[in-house]
């Protein structure tokens, strides 16, 4: 049978009776080569045959050869047998095409050309589906014992001494090789949530994450030097390289914390200008603090923007209306004031009791500024 097409899944093998070994299979979204579609029926078969330990991948927006980083490419002359549908019978035999017919095994490159086998294939992928696919095949490897971190494993320890079963559970798919877990197991440890209170280890955690190249990791860890915690020596400077490492994969919490370091000078030489250019890539990745940070830059003229109160105004209201306090609070502000809106202290005070009641930086402000108003109102 060596003879046959050694890649995709269009013609299977009758049986899928596996030696029940984790099986992974890691599909292009847009193949037209390998089409994904008959793979995942291939896997569902093996699971229904009793392999529990069938794994699936599909990564978006790809093509055949989607580690291929280089753009994508069509190949005319590339021989595609995505439309030879059919299967391997136990005796060697095919039976193929639609309807159904046999097929010798000594005749399928004389069927095959006849029937189905066409030319051109599109090849090729991207940056981010080959970072993913690479994490994906390591956590695998990891988590079903063929490969083995050993600097994981030791930090780890044994996941049964954790009695709650959410840590433990983050232990164990650590030790996996999902660095997330990691991350989020660091983080318990950093609050005591379910799990001794132990912010030296959590920082441990942490930095064992980014050397895995986890951008969850590298923000909690610079949180850690921007404050001195878990042991750590205060170190401003190396807390912004870890927030830049984060920012630079669209972490949009380290994106808003590096501008606001880049603002007040902290860790970095200060620049307004790229404060607000990092506050503008925030907000636009959702980051409602980051639209209350760039409101208040255009309100202040700040970062080379031009002044504009009612950009900050429609800036303040998107945050606010997402339930922020920072946006609430400043929308507050201008309600009060009658920047670019007409005067409301009703709604200005409202703003500022919902702002006051959230745990926050500013929380004191509002409080203020809800007895401030309410004085008024007497």
């Amino acid at each position: 049978m060596s003879r046959l097409p050694p890649e995709g899944c269009d013609i299977q093998y009758r049986s899928v009776i596996t030696t029940n070994r984790p099986i992974l299979f890691m599909l292009a979204d847009w193949d037209d080569l390998t089409p994904t579609t008959p793979c995942l029926e291939l896997a569902e078969r093996m699971r229904k045959a009793g392999n529990p330990d069938i794994e699936r991948a599909v990564y978006p927006d790809v093509y055949h050869v989607m580690e291929w980083t280089g753009g994508v490419e069509y190949d005319k002359l590339e021989q595609n047998f995505s439309a030879c549908r059919g299967f391997i019978e136990p005796d060697g035999s095919l039976t193929l095409g639609i309807p159904p017919q046999p097929v010798a095994a000594s005749d399928f490159w004389t069927w095959v050309p006849k029937n189905c086998l066409t030319l051109g294939a599109h090849l090729g992928g991207d940056y981010v589906a080959k970072r993913h696919l690479v994490d994906d095949l390591l956590a695998f490897m990891q988590h079903h014992g063929f490969v083995r971190d050993a600097d994981i494993a030791s930090l780890l320890g044994d996941c049964a001494r954790l009695s709650n079963a959410y840590p433990r559970l983050l232990c164990e798919r650590g030790g996996g090789g999902h660095i997330g877990d990691i991350v989020a197991l660091g983080r318990a440890f950093a609050r005591g949530v379910d799990v001794p209170h132990d912010e030296a280890y959590a920082a441990r955690l942490f930095r064992l994450a980014v050397a895995r190249g986890s951008p969850h990791g590298a923000f909690e860890l610079a949180l850690f030097l921007r404050d001195g915690r878990g042991g750590l020596t205060r170190n401003p400077a190396e807390s912004v390289e870890l927030l830049r490492f984060a920012a630079d994969q669209d972490f949009s919490e380290a994106t808003l914390l590096l501008g606001v370091a880049y603002r007040s000078g902290a860790g970095v030489e200060q620049n307004d200008t790229e404060a607000a250019r990092l506050f503008r890539r925030a907000a636009l990745n959702q980051n409602n603090w980051a639209l209350a940070d760039l409101g208040n830059f255009y309100l202040a003229g700040r970062g080379g923007l031009q002044r504009d109160p009612a950009e900050a105004l429609r800036l303040f209201r998107v945050s606010a209306l997402r339930g922020n306090p920072y946006g609430q609070y400043s929308m507050g502000s201008m309600l009060e004031r009658g920047q670019a809106v007409a005067v409301n202290f009703p709604a200005a005070l409202d703003l500022y009791r919902k702002s006051a009641a959230q745990e926050w930086d500013g929380r004191r402000d509002a409080a203020t500024a809800v007895k401030r108003l309410e004085s008024a109102a007497r």
